[in-house]
């Protein structure tokens, strides 16, 4: 039984993961799965229709939020090193490097078992170190924890990141508009944030220009190492001008839904996820849950 559905903040370019009509289109508002807190129905109906497809995404993006707002679990045995894979069916260890590096094509299952964090797909089982038990006593709403990112509901495949947000593992390895669009919509979805948990009314939220906050932003982000090497004044003015389209998907000056974030990055369904660890990096601790 699909979970149920919550109200939420949509912008007019959100649009029903059943139907695909956005805000726009709809006499209605949009709600959010309760589950994962991600995709975005029009309906219960729609909700429905999309059970079989949407299921097993929101079992998983469920269970990498929760990996840092549960109970810490209790002591077990020390996991393997974050610099090796175990794989199943006598296959050879191999080391992780900078890149992403893909798991074989099949069904994913994400789950978390004590301080470790597994992924299967066709049998083949993936054991990776939790990256933030340290952690794990802090209840911040993010799930970077797992490390890993799905590229597109057509293409479920499973990417490794080797490290939290270091240098040369995550922004570094995007291309150029990615990473700018990225900044953007990091920034939207923090303040979103801040005002769904914290009722903060910052920028939008506030009915106020944005775009002080946003250069505050972008100016922590420039002091936070998170950056690429090759990022220049050029970029930076780039991301300025880019947050004040309000032609294209990343201007400021409009609220930002999870359905939007999906969109916005080629249906990359944890987007909202990675962004809130990048957050999480450039401002500290993520937004509280509670």
């Amino acid at each position: 039984m699909p979970a149920g559905l919550k109200s939420t903040i949509a912008s007019p370019d959100d649009t029903c993961t059943g139907c695909k009509k956005s805000q726009a289109e709809l006499g209605v508002p949009l709600k959010i799965c309760a589950g994962c807190k991600t995709a975005l129905y029009c309906s219960k109906k729609c909700q429905e229709a999309e059970r079989k497809g949407h299921g097993s995404d929101c079992q998983a993006i469920r269970v990498g939020a929760s990996s840092l707002s549960g109970p810490t679990p209790p002591p077990v045995p020390a996991a393997p090193p974050l610099s090796s894979i175990n794989l199943t069916a006598d296959r050879p260890s191999r080391p992780l490097d900078a890149r992403d590096t893909p798991l074989p094509e099949g069904k994913r299952q994400i789950w978390i078992a004590s301080n470790m964090a597994k992924l299967q797909r066709d049998g083949q089982e993936l054991i990776i170190e939790d990256i933030l038990r340290k952690r794990r006593q802090k209840k911040w709403y993010d799930a970077q924890a797992l490390a890993c990112r799905v590229r597109a509901w057509s293409e479920p495949q499973i990417y490794l990141l080797a490290g939290y947000f270091r240098r040369e593992t995550y922004l570094s390895v995007l291309p150029r508009a990615e990473v700018i669009r990225q900044l953007i919509d990091c920034f939207r979805l923090r303040i979103s944030d801040e005002y769904v948990f914290n009722a903060q009314l910052i920028g939008v939220y506030g009915q106020e220009d944005p775009t002080p906050f946003f250069v505050d932003f972008m100016d922590k982000v420039e002091r936070s190492g998170t950056l690429p090497e090759w990022w220049t004044v050029e970029n930076r003015r780039e991301a300025e001008l880019l947050s004040q389209d309000e032609t294209g998907g990343n201007c400021i000056r409009y609220r930002v839904g999870p359905g939007g974030l999906i969109s916005n990055h080629g249906g990359d369904v944890v987007m909202a996820l990675k962004l809130r660890g990048l957050a999480a990096k450039v401002y500290g601790p993520g937004v509280h849950a509670d």
